[in-house]
């Protein structure tokens, strides 16, 4: 109790003892204050008129403000401005002097009741904004016209808007959607969801337009927030972000029709290869059981030419196996940016002569060497130049640009697994009709293509796609209708520098093969390589000149399948033991598979017979390249 008055004040505490409430009694500001903070009062009888310069309505609000302590005044003021400024601090009770001992004690027993009713509503309300506020998904809360009241934490954070900045304003004004697919703006059915009264999604597929013009992926929906008595009093709005769960459905259905891709790509390479495997041997047996010269053997030669271009096909529907199929490891090497795309430009010289298209490209001698794989690399370059050849019907020009950068955060959204690093970036810009938004998204699909002849068509950017995920990069396009197309590849470069060719002891190449043949065609494209060789027709053999040679080779060239003890396994475990200062290519008629299954994983690379001089010189120059990446981390980690 507050009451400046002595006598009054001991009357009021007689009479609260009578009624079995204990009392404490202060006369000014600073009692009633220390009183508060020590004895913690459940209600306050306060005077309104004290000594001072502050009054009881003033200072009830300080108590309400500090303690939560309600009051019930005590006065004989009635004036209109008084009552005024007490209502303010919403007081439980406004009794006038003098009153009797019944008139003090029903005030006292409703303000206390008062009390407590308005705590049990407090702790409920807390209690469910707890739970709105520790709820994954995002709620907003409006009242019935359309104006915010609440936000929670999650959808602060979706629509970039803080509680306090939101609460007040329009619901449009925060709650920015748009379609997912036209982009343009959503009108939020207001009335429709106050008449329905129950759960309606606001649209499908629909975008939040953050705060900053961040999209974000949503799923939503609204209904009607109605009173006790089922009278609407507003809506609450529950939303949350699916970009994720958007993005797992697209891979899972890509990964879907990439296994059907590759069963359907193995199953013809496989039977049709057999096919064309009989063609070729009747074909061949023919021809030399005819008369050169004649109608007939020429029809043969034709014949076998036509089944080694089906044969050709068959290689790059294994291929498109191979592209979506994870390749292991040990296939990804250093590769010459600068041999990839010049190998791959001689191939497109012709068509880019014949389609009046030009071709710019930097100088190629900072090109960086990256990690990939080298003939998917070529792949991956034709299938980009092909389809700017197809968006340029009259000609145009194609520009490439390479760079390092380093890139802390690579992008997650396109390859999950890619790695922080340096990356080797290859833009390839050409000036043709462009694509439409509608096109762009799907780009990648596999089977999907805007062309209406070709074969394999609508597998190019799938296949590369694929196959570039798998080195640990990712391919971007950025186009749009009659604006050119930009597709930038992002490969993890290698941490080294282009190596120049090789020479001293590592133009030195010893070569083991039991059949005299094969042996000298390797010999022969090796010496047109500028290469040295030494020869050896067993694996014992190949060890005595390696001890003998007064410069070591640098390479080992080693048939798989030969005579004797020293079979493919043992000569290639008796050659391993030199360690990375040593490469090894393997040679044979049986398919890296099979070596890989034979020989397990390892440092070797592979050439499959009949070993044709410029698929030996790309894998010669891939393995010195690999070979000095290993010498290299050695001499690191021995450092």
């Amino acid at each position: 109790m507050v009451e400046d008055e002595d006598a009054v004040a001991a009357d009021i505490q007689r009479r609260l003892k009578s009624f079995g409430y204990a009392s404490a009694a202060a006369s000014t500001d600073s009692e009633a204050l220390s009183i508060a903070r020590e004895m913690k009062p459940d209600l306050v009888l306060m005077d309104i008129k004290l000594k001072g310069a502050t009054d009881g309505i003033m200072l009830a609000q300080k108590l309400r403000d500090s303690f939560g302590i309600p009051a019930v005044y005590l006065t004989a003021y009635s004036d209109a401005p008084t009552v005024s400024r007490a209502k303010l601090t919403n007081p439980l009770g406004y009794l006038l002097k003098p009153f009797t001992d019944s008139e003090l004690h029903a005030a006292i027993e409703i303000a206390l009741h008062k009390q407590a009713a308005d705590s049990k509503v407090r702790e409920s309300e807390a209690w469910y904004r707890a739970i709105l506020q520790s709820t994954s998904d995002a709620v907003i809360v409006t009242d019935i016209r359309g104006s915010i009241r609440f936000l929670n934490l999650t959808a602060e954070k979706l629509t970039g808007w803080r509680s306090s900045e939101a609460v007040g304003k329009k619901l449009e004004t925060v709650f920015r959607i748009t379609s997912e697919n036209r982009r343009a703006h959503v009108d939020i059915p207001f009335p429709k969801i106050i008449k329905g009264k129950a759960h309606r999604r606001i649209a499908g597929h629909v975008l939040l337009v953050c705060r900053d013009g961040k999209r974000t992926h949503i799923e939503d929906s609204a209904s009607a927030l109605t009173d006790e008595k089922g009278k609407v009093i507003g809506v609450v709005l529950v939303f949350r972000d699916v970009t994720e769960r958007n993005q797992l459905a697209i891979r899972l259905m890509t990964d879907e029709k990439m296994e059907a891709v590759e069963a359907l790509a193995n199953g013809i390479a496989v039977d049709f290869g057999n096919i064309l495997g009989n063609i070729s041997s009747y074909a061949e047996s023919l021809s030399d059981s005819l008369l050169p010269g004649t109608s007939a053997h020429e029809d043969s030669v034709k014949i076998t030419g036509e089944a080694k271009r089906a044969g050709e096909l068959t290689h790059r529907l294994a291929n498109i196996a191979q592209a979506i199929r994870p390749i292991q490891s040990g296939e990804v090497s250093p590769v010459r940016l600068s041999e990839a795309l010049g190998d791959t430009v001689k191939l497109m010289e012709k068509t880019f002569t014949d389609k009046r298209i030009s071709l710019a490209t930097p100088d190629p001698a900072g090109f960086p060497v990256v990690m990939a794989h080298a003939g998917q690399m070529i792949d991956v370059l034709m299938n980009v130049f092909l389809n700017a050849v197809d968006a340029m019907p009259d000609g145009g020009t194609v520009s490439v640009n390479v760079a390092v950068r380093h890139i802390a955060k690579p992008n997650h959204r396109l390859n999950p697994e890619s790695k922080g690093g340096k990356y080797a970036v290859i833009r390839i810009s050409d000036t043709g009709c462009g694509m439409p938004r509608t096109v762009l998204e799907r780009a990648f699909d596999p089977f999907f293509t805007t062309k209406n002849t070709g074969a394999l068509k609508g597998l190019g950017l799938t296949m590369s796609n694929a196959s570039v995920q798998q080195w640990g990069g990712w391919i971007t396009i950025r186009s749009a209708a009659q604006q050119g197309t930009t597709l930038s590849i992002y490969v993890p470069a290698a941490d080294m520098k282009s190596p120049a060719r090789a020479a001293g002891g590592e133009r030195l190449i010893l070569v083991i093969d039991d059949d005299d043949a094969c042996l000298s065609a390797i010999c022969s494209h090796l010496k047109a390589d500028g290469y040295k060789t030494i020869t050896a027709k067993s694996p014992r053999e190949g060890l005595k000149h390696f001890g003998k040679a007064r410069i070591k080779p640098a390479m080992v060239i080693l048939d798989l399948i030969m005579p004797g003890r020293e079979g493919g396994r043992e000569a290639f475990r008796m050659f391993s033991r030199f360690g990375p200062s040593v490469g090894i290519v393997i040679v044979s008629g049986f398919s890296r598979d099979f070596v890989r299954g034979y020989l397990g994983q390892g440092g070797w690379a592979f050439v499959q017979k009949p070993v044709e001089r410029e698929h030996l010189s790309g894998v010669l120059s891939r393995a010195f390249m690999q070979r000095a990446t290993s010498s290299t981390e050695i001499r690191h980690d021995s450092a």
